[in-house]
């Protein structure tokens, strides 16, 4: 944790401080849930479309995050890739295109949702994916080769989105 606090250039911030904070933040881990409304959109979604998770982390960390939020229900085991399953960790974007290959689809086909420009959406544009970009604290465009196809800045506009994409026609 103290490192990830100097990669965001938290400067005076102590040990002390890093571990408490890393020690409340593992205590409330499973106090996670998925917002209103969005287990009736994967519900559309998942009868349309193959959904997956691309995230960074073990498996043992990323897969008690999935079932606390029962994202099981509309993503198998073999629709998650974990860095830990890949390894190698988001920005890279060989990750992506393992889950390509999984899907078998091109990467014209993918649309990918994240929340970090850096580790989500530059690496998704790279492999060729379509992307939308959850953006809750007006973060900034930092690669303007890799504009987000969308960006929305709440929850709300996120599941307006996602239910219009649900609604399209194939």
């Amino acid at each position: 944790m103290h490192h990830t606090f100097k990669k965001f250039e938290l400067n005076g911030l102590t040990k002390e401080t890093a571990d408490k904070f890393e020690e409340e933040f593992l205590n409330n881990r499973n106090n996670i849930q998925l917002a209103d409304g969005l287990s009736t959109i994967f519900n559309q979604l998942s009868a349309k479309y193959k959904l997956g998770i691309i995230t960074n982390g073990s498996n043992k960390d990323q897969l008690a995050k999935i079932m606390k939020l029962k994202l099981q229900h509309w993503i198998d085991r073999d629709q998650i890739i974990t860095s830990e399953d890949a390894k190698v960790a988001k920005p890279d974007p060989v990750i992506f295109t393992m889950m390509n290959r999984k899907f078998d689809l091109r990467g014209s086909e993918m649309l990918y949702v994240g929340s970090s420009f850096d580790e989500d959406i530059v690496p998704a544009k790279k492999a060729g994916w379509q992307t939308v970009w959850y953006n809750p604290f007006n973060g900034t465009i930092s690669d303007p080769t890799a504009i987000p196809d969308q960006t929305v800045s709440n929850i709300d506009e996120l599941k307006e989105l996602l239910t219009e994409l649900a609604a399209e026609q194939s």
